[in-house]
């Protein structure tokens, strides 16, 4: 009796995980962080370090996370210099410039910013904004149909003619099933 529910309940919870968490893009900027385990810095250091929240895990791509942060203005009303300019994408090339930077000093590389800097840097492969783009649909009003097939005007042909005319025209179906219930197709 407790295999089926436990069962039940770890599918449920699979489920639940699967579940992509729903996005606001009016509130928040989203970015996609490719991480190197094996670097030394976790997932949750070098989201601290960019200043961002880690969401999840980018579908079922490996070491693929979806971050995001907070938008500076949540209506988009900023001025162009500071819409052009990405500050977490700032922030990754001003860790990178640390590090590269106290590379040649005699002191620096010992201190401890550094070393966190260059942990951070080597365990970020890939950093790159998601923005939302808008999907269009094919309109297929253009493509010529064939008529349909002629044969003898029974009960079951006229109706599916008459069917098949409605779903090229696009008549709703409950227009179509009240011609269907009133008309007799034997005077026709």
């Amino acid at each position: 009796m407790f295999l089926p529910f436990t069962l039940a309940f770890a599918l449920f919870e699979s489920a639940i995980a699967l579940t992509p968490t729903k996005r606001y893009y009016l509130t928040h900027d989203y970015y996609v962080l490719e991480h190197r385990p094996g670097a030394g810095a976790s997932v949750k250091e070098c989201a601290k370090a960019l200043g961002v929240e880690l969401v999840e895990q980018a579908g079922e791509l490996q070491n693929h996370w979806v971050v995001r942060t907070e938008k500076i203005s949540p209506l988009g009303l900023l001025p162009r210099e500071a819409a052009e300019t990405d500050h977490i994408l700032a922030r990754l090339e001003g860790l990178q410039t640390q590090v590269t930077t106290h590379r040649n000093s005699f002191f620096s590389p010992r201190s401890t910013e550094t070393r966190q800097a260059r942990r951070i840097i080597s365990a970020i492969k890939y950093l790159s904004r998601q923005t939302p783009r808008k999907r269009t649909k094919r309109d297929d009003s253009f493509i010529k149909r064939a008529p349909p097939p002629a044969g003898t005007k029974g009960d079951a042909e006229t109706s599916s003619e008459l069917l098949h005319y409605a779903w090229v025209s696009r008549i709703p179906c409950s227009v179509i099933s009240g011609i269907l219930s009133t008309t007799n197709f034997r005077n026709i």
